[in-house]
């Protein structure tokens, strides 16, 4: 999953870049400028997030024997 999520880094700073140009600062402007340019991206990757959070929880509860939920 981090070696997945690496690959994006130089992409996602490049955005991070451009949405930031002409701006004084962390404004509403700079905020709404990076997330229609990498508004996509992150959506995908908080996807695969949480099958991989799930995918961690289910190992972990497999492992210790899977215990009764209280």
């Amino acid at each position: 999953m981090a070696t997945q999520t690496y690959i994006w880094l130089d992409n996602l700073l490049y955005l991070e870049e451009l949405a930031k140009r002409g701006q004084s600062g962390y404004t509403a402007l700079y905020y709404d400028s990076l997330a229609d340019k990498a508004g996509g991206l992150l959506k995908e990757r908080l996807v695969e997030a949480t099958t991989d959070v799930g995918s961690y929880w289910y190992t972990a509860w497999t492992a210790a024997g899977r215990p009764e939920l209280k």
